[in-house]
């Protein structure tokens, strides 16, 4: 472990992710860890009484329970539904924890800052090293957190996610933007960083991740996004090559083969749970889009 004149730790991906076993992250943009299920205490990561020197910026989440902190020198006390963004560089010593806390940690890599201001637009990024926020939510703030939170985990714990790359940056962006608004801070917009395209292409990746196991239709999708299915096939077009009935077809697929390799669901089950009307009418989208029957892929590919 890195120290700098003992005065404190280097607090790095490295460092965390040999004291955190089971964790969520895409490459070194961003890094979840949480001790909901895994039980991984907050003063396993970082003992009481010790200083840690943060190498990049961490949005804390405080679910339940109390912990007192020293951040920069200052004193801090986080309640249940408590959010604390640290920026990199902050110094962070827990001073007192209760017993049952439960947390959620996002760690961001500098890159995911430098991304989401650009994808943002701001002129000002006022979330900035030298700024520490923090506040006690609301219930619905809370929630909301929460619930993105859950879903960027399961997104990144799916090893045949094509489109990863994308879904984190826009779950990044969402995230960044919550806490602009959570502490109110003044960053300003210097206009359209991204193309109403390329933003609409994200909006419709966001809701295949909400909507796919439901819903196959172009239609319902261009209707959400407020335009023609044409448009929305034109959009996935000049992004990715493919229509968005393709685009649809093998997200659908992608879903009924994580089913029948990760939870062994049975051709049957896999038809209900993605709606589908019949086993026979699954039987023949799957085909259709992968050119075998799923009874052929579960023989041939789950051996």
């Amino acid at each position: 472990m890195n120290t700098t004149n003992n005065r404190y730790i280097e607090d790095t991906y490295e460092r965390v992710k040999s004291i955190v076993k089971c964790t969520a992250s895409y490459d070194k943009f961003v890094y979840l860890y949480d001790n909901f299920s895994n039980n991984v205490e907050p003063t396993v990561i970082y003992s009481i009484g010790k200083t840690y020197h943060l190498q990049q910026s961490i949005l804390f989440i405080l679910a339940h329970g109390t912990m007192r902190l020293h951040v920069n020198n200052q004193e801090i006390t986080l309640n249940s539904h408590s959010c604390i963004f640290l920026p990199a560089y902050t110094t962070l010593r827990i001073q007192m924890k209760s017993m049952e806390t439960r947390y959620m940690i996002y760690r961001f890599d500098p890159n995911a800052r430098t991304t989401s201001s650009s994808d943002m637009g701001l002129y000002n990024d006022n979330v900035a090293a030298e700024n520490v926020y923090y506040k006690r939510m609301n219930d619905a703030e809370f929630r909301y957190i929460k619930n993105h939170y859950d879903e960027l985990v399961q997104a990144l714990l799916q090893k045949d996610f094509k489109y990863k790359q994308i879904f984190v940056r826009s779950y990044n962006n969402i995230i960044r933007a919550f806490v602009i608004n959570l502490f109110n801070i003044d960053s300003d917009i210097k206009g359209d960083a991204v193309s109403r395209q390329e933003n609409l292409f994200r909006r419709f990746i966001d809701l295949l991740n909400q909507y796919a196991s439901k819903e196959r239709e172009v239609q319902f999708y261009a209707e959400k996004l407020g335009i023609t299915p044409k448009y929305l096939s034109t959009i996935t077009n000049v992004y990715s090559g493919k229509n968005a009935s393709t685009w649809i077809a093998e997200y659908v697929v992608t879903l009924a083969k994580q089913l029948m390799k990760e939870k062994r669901c049975k051709i049957q089950e896999v038809s209900t749970m993605l709606n589908f009307p019949s086993q026979s009418f699954f039987g023949r989208f799957f085909k259709r889009t992968t050119g075998i029957s799923p009874k052929r892929y579960m023989l041939t590919e789950l051996k």
